[in-house]
């Protein structure tokens, strides 16, 4: 194979620690960040926490790959995979920046935030490890339980939907998804079956009057 140019980039970290007293965690972080930029606090190579090296998302290659959407689904897709086990730590930078942030954007929420987070925590609430969230629904190639409706990034409320109509979610989604050109041998074709099955059952399950938890809350709020 010819020999190709890439970008590769060296990223080293350094990470201290430093207790200071204030009103605030912000105020905090505004006082250190103030005592680092005045050389009161430096950083050597004691303070070494990690290096990372990897292709640069200014690489051509990656440009390509970042123009493609059925890729930018793909890493949306492996995102929401791993969001279980991410560390909060993590999750509070990738979300806000930094804890404090965190903290400060918790405490000063809007009302429509405060209807998200009782949102979740309804859907926390909710038993899935129960035969009834668990039980399997299949038409031809398509698999769906209740539980995965409930597990969607905008999850539906399913304790009230019975057998048949689980069973037409699948049936209807099964049609749908047969439409499309795909084939899992083809390397040229840009749609793959596990790419669109999951957004036809959910087009599916909207089809027959599923409810998204965010809908029962709104209506809940109105009344």
């Amino acid at each position: 194979m010819p020999m190709e140019t890439y970008q590769v980039v060296i990223r080293e970290y350094l990470e201290k620690k430093v207790e200071i007293e204030a009103e605030a965690p912000s105020l905090a972080v505004c006082a250190v960040e103030e005592k680092y930029n005045n050389a009161e606090v430096v950083l050597s190579a004691d303070n070494h926490s990690g290096t990372d090296i990897a292709l640069s998302a200014g690489d051509k290659l990656c440009g390509k790959y970042l123009q493609k959407t059925l890729f930018r689904t793909f890493v949306d897709d492996k995102l929401k995979q791993m969001i279980p086990i991410i560390e909060y730590e993590e999750k509070m930078r990738l979300a806000f920046g930094s804890p404090d942030n965190a903290i400060f954007e918790f405490e000063n929420r809007s009302g429509a935030d405060k209807a998200v987070c009782e949102i979740n925590s309804e859907v926390e609430k909710v038993n899935l490890d129960t035969p009834f969230y668990n039980k399997v629904f299949i038409s031809g190639k398509i698999r769906l339980t209740r539980r995965e409706l409930e597990e969607l990034p905008c999850p539906l409320c399913t304790k009230n939907v019975g057998d048949g109509v689980m069973q037409g979610i699948v049936q209807d989604a099964e049609c749908e998804v047969n439409k499309w050109d795909y084939d899992d041998d083809n390397a040229e074709l840009e749609f793959k079956f596990k790419d669109i099955r999951l957004r036809e059952i959910e087009d599916a399950a909207v089809r027959h009057k599923i409810p998204y938890y965010d809908e029962l809350h709104s209506q809940t709020v109105s009344l």
